[in-house]
């Protein structure tokens, strides 16, 4: 009897350690996720003031580099996981409006020196929440882009 429960121990241990989210392939596109209504309306009752991004793309490449156009920049790095958690350390950030690449107000706001960016590994989405400057809750999700490649 001792026998089976340390096998059957070993088994759940095994099991365990095999089944974490840092073994996930993450490797793909990601766009912004849309809420629908119903999960708009939830987001309200749950958060009160809160907010959700748009046109956000995130590439995720198998070197462990990024690629991500959000409304405003384009963001290049690295990424790694841990535990549930993805990270994005950022490199090198410039405007999507160029000019603005250049005028030194502007410029100074792109210092990348420890910028960290993380989302929540959550089933098929990646997710991200904040309080902005106007104390509203603001959420960004991404879902894995169907190609032709990973269909």
């Amino acid at each position: 009897m001792k026998k089976y429960r340390t096998y059957s121990l070993m088994l759940l241990l095994f099991t365990q350690l095999s089944c974490q989210k840092s073994d996930i392939e993450l490797t793909s596109n990601y766009e912004t996720y849309v809420p629908s209504f119903t999960e708009k309306v939830q987001y309200k009752l749950q958060y009160g003031k809160w907010t959700y991004t748009i046109g956000t793309n995130l590439t995720l490449n198998k070197d462990a580099t990024f690629d991500m156009t959000t409304c405003g920049n384009y963001i290049k790095g690295n990424w790694h996981i841990y535990a549930d958690t993805l990270f994005l350390q950022y490199q090198d950030m410039s405007y999507r409006i160029d000019s603005l690449n250049y005028i030194k107000e502007w410029k100074d706001r792109l210092n990348t020196k420890h910028k960290i960016a993380y989302y929540l590994i959550k089933d098929k989405y990646l997710e991200r929440g904040f309080i902005d400057a106007k104390n509203r809750y603001v959420l960004t999700k991404l879902v894995q882009v169907k190609t032709a490649e990973n269909q």
